[in-house]
């Protein structure tokens, strides 16, 4: 242990520096190039189907409701 600081002290102070190390961060933003699908991919020889009822989709700077939008995957082989 640190001479002068208890035990108590430290479990206090912890709380305190995760809050300002959280807040001095910057947000992050994640790409998703394809609307509507999620990140998974079909194991091979799987037909994968996925059905959204409506959703919204952004080209060239104008938004837009889609409804029904579905995607097809197919599993082909290994990676």
């Amino acid at each position: 242990m640190l001479a002068g600081q208890s035990r108590r002290s430290r479990y206090l102070a912890a709380p305190w520096i995760c809050l300002c190390i959280t807040a001095g961060c910057d947000p992050a933003f994640a790409y998703r190039p394809f609307d509507g699908t999620d990140a998974a991919v079909a194991e091979p020889g799987e037909l994968e189907v996925e059905l959204q009822p409506a959703g919204p989709r952004q080209e060239q700077g104008k938004n837009t409701l889609i409804a029904p939008w579905s995607v097809l995957n197919f599993g082909l082989n290994d990676g």
